[in-house]
């Protein structure tokens, strides 16, 4: 679980910082498979959105607002 919040949070500033459409779709076909291995399925689904429209800045927003969601409920179980 570690391991995917170090991840997730690097995936997210460096897809906050992309214009390059083709860097947010491999960045988002990457967090989509380590949320796949973690069971954390919303952000999958939402990177798996992101993969076929990364020109889409609503598939983006969505992602990031998943992202911390996500983390921030991971942060709280490891507490």
């Amino acid at each position: 679980m570690r391991l995917f919040l170090r991840q997730s949070a690097a995936i997210a500033r460096t897809v906050r910082g992309q214009a390059d459409a083709e860097s947010r779709r491999r960045n988002a076909h990457t967090l989509k498979g380590a949320a796949r291995a973690v069971g954390a399925r919303k952000v999958a689904e939402r990177a798996s959105a992101l993969e076929h429209a990364p020109h889409e800045t609503r598939a983006l927003r969505a992602l990031l607002r998943e992202i911390d969601r996500t983390c921030d409920y991971i942060n709280s179980l490891l507490r």
